[in-house]
């Protein structure tokens, strides 16, 4: 994960890769991925046995921010 002042900064990076604009969120998106319970509740011991229950809100807290773009699918988007 990189952190750019803005998207223009990004775009200008040596790394950049045409065609991952999709990967490009805000911070405050980025925050509320990270929020879900499945990232917040990794040392509670029994993280493992309860990822049925946590893995449903963080991917459609994933869906919902990034609109479901290609780039963010498990199968390899861009």
């Amino acid at each position: 994960m990189n952190f750019f002042r803005s998207e223009e900064d990004a775009r200008q990076w040596w790394g950049f890769v045409e065609g991952t604009e999709a990967g490009i969120l805000p911070l405050a998106d980025m925050m509320a991925i990270m929020s879900a319970s499945a990232l917040r509740e990794r040392t509670n011991g029994r993280y493992i046995s309860s990822m049925r229950r946590y893995l449903p809100e963080f991917i459609g807290r994933i869906m919902e921010i990034t609109h479901n773009a290609p780039f963010w699918s498990l199968r390899g988007g861009a």
